[in-house]
């Protein structure tokens, strides 16, 4: 293929950089561990914490009329990690799953005082951009 090693030449692809094992799964399966270490979603250990999360997400889906291939999140290993130390690199979806987490953790922070959800809305408005922009 002409050009085909020529870096100028590539397109990013949303769909993979984003929402297939992207940033923007990491992202979010960082900002649930982030949310349940803070104690937002109640007090427990990270294991129910996330059971909590997944219970409010699917509310927040159910009232938006959303549906979703995400099962449940009881236990880091349904995030990708593989200890409590572990870095989280899954929401156990699918790729269009990532957009409605992000919605779910977005409305869910806005009711939330405090430099998680201060933080959160920083990082998320410059991925945003990132997403419009493109190449």
């Amino acid at each position: 293929m002409p050009d085909g090693l020529n870096p100028e030449k590539a397109i990013i692809d949303i769909a993979h950089t984003f929402h297939i094992k992207g940033i923007g799964v990491d992202f979010c399966a960082s900002a649930l561990v982030l949310c349940a270490r803070k104690g937002l979603f109640g007090p427990g250990k990270l294991d129910s914490q996330l059971e909590k999360a997944y219970g409010l997400f699917m509310d927040y889906c159910q009232a938006r009329g959303k549906t979703t291939s995400i099962r449940h999140w009881n236990s880091i290993r349904e995030l990708g990690m593989t200890s409590q130390k572990d870095f989280p690199t899954s929401i156990s979806g699918k790729g269009f799953d990532t957009a409605i987490v992000c919605g779910f953790l977005g409305e869910f922070l806005a009711e939330q005082e405090g430099p998680v959800s201060k933080a959160w809305f920083s990082t998320y408005k410059y991925v945003s951009i990132l997403t419009i922009l493109g190449p």
